[in-house]
């Protein structure tokens, strides 16, 4: 796998351009503005990378560790995804205003499974696993020292896959 993208002003002109295209496997692209974040299959596992559109020989890293990160979400220059650094699943997020030296910071540090991260302004949302089943949660990271976290749906059964834009998150339920 690779990552392409098209300009879609005019979907009769448009051609398909290579975005990211590296030996192994690269996944689960996200875009805000010209800044675009996918995963990337490197050696042994799973990490972040991205790249600015306008330069697109300036490949940098967000996050590639031991263990996997994966599932990207961007908006402006903040980068969230789901890492497996503590045994299970949490969300990080990353600070990339200057992409040679990313601020990295946890914004879950709960038990369980925290995964399919996204953002929009300063609200990230994931579902996680702690209830026994799958529910949404959200978060305030303008302080990303003193995240405000609080339960978006607890309902019974599974509720997954989230995505907000301003007020509003949707999620499959």
């Amino acid at each position: 796998w690779d990552i392409y993208g098209a300009d879609i002003t005019d979907v009769n002109e448009s051609w398909p351009f290579i975005v990211a295209e590296f030996a192994n496997d690269q996944s689960e692209p996200a875009i805000h503005s010209n800044i675009v974040v996918w995963q990337d299959f490197v050696e042994t596992d799973w990490g972040i990378y991205g790249l600015d559109l306008d330069y697109p020989d300036d490949l940098f890293v967000v996050a590639d560790f031991n263990f996997d990160q994966m599932a990207t979400a961007i908006y402006m220059n903040t980068v969230l995804w789901q890492d497996n650094y503590s045994g299970d699943w949490d969300i990080y997020a990353a600070d990339i205003t200057d992409t040679a030296n990313p601020v990295e910071y946890l914004i879950t540090p709960y038990s369980d499974d925290q995964q399919a991260p996204d953002i929009y302004q300063n609200t990230a949302v994931w579902q996680n696993g702690v209830a026994g089943d799958l529910d949404i949660y959200s978060t305030d990271i303008t302080d990303p020292l003193n995240p405000l976290t609080s339960l978006v749906s607890g309902y019974e059964n599974d509720q997954q896959t989230p995505a907000v834009y301003g007020t509003t998150c949707l999620w499959d339920d």
